[in-house]
């Protein structure tokens, strides 16, 4: 019964993190400040080339393709403009910030089950949000060279 209490722990932060992660307001969102930018490390998202992102990346599940009343494709459209861009710039952002509380948070669940199993639950449900901000970080650098050079009248260099 422990290992049913934890699931249903992780379930519920799960289901939870996303009605959270749409009511963070965008002004508080700073693509261009810490925790958001990219570490030198990082070169540029281009580290994350090294676990082959770009084989799964599109594979793994995406709210926007899950709830599509709720939330917009993060793709960029045709056409596409500086609004569309820091969409999705504040769209990573977002979805970096809650996936890493919901790393931490998932560590609780070792309270309810306690031992190996709880471990082994915690341990996958961090490697499963982990991803989650892997793919944020490496999209995250090329977004930002696209929406700082389209970025050129007042509103935008208003809202970085």
């Amino acid at each position: 019964m422990e290992w049913f209490h934890s699931f249903l722990y992780l379930a519920f932060i799960s289901i939870i993190a996303f009605p959270v992660g749409r009511m963070i307001p965008k002004h508080w969102i700073k693509y261009n400040c810490f925790p958001f930018t990219a570490y030198e490390w990082e070169d540029d998202g281009r580290i994350y080339n090294k676990i082959g992102i770009r084989k799964w990346m599109n594979k793994v599940p995406d709210m926007s393709r899950i709830m599509k009343k709720f939330m917009k494709r993060k793709e960029l459209p045709k056409g596409f403009g500086s609004d569309d861009l820091r969409y999705l710039l504040d769209e990573t952002c977002i979805a970096e910030l809650i996936h890493s509380l919901l790393c931490v948070a998932g560590l609780h669940c070792m309270d309810y089950w306690p031992g190996m199993g709880g471990m082994i639950f915690a341990v996958l449900y961090l490697i499963g949000n982990l991803l989650f901000v892997f793919i944020q970080r490496h999209n995250r650098p090329r977004l930002v060279r696209v929406y700082e050079r389209n970025c050129k009248d007042a509103y935008c260099r208003r809202r970085k």
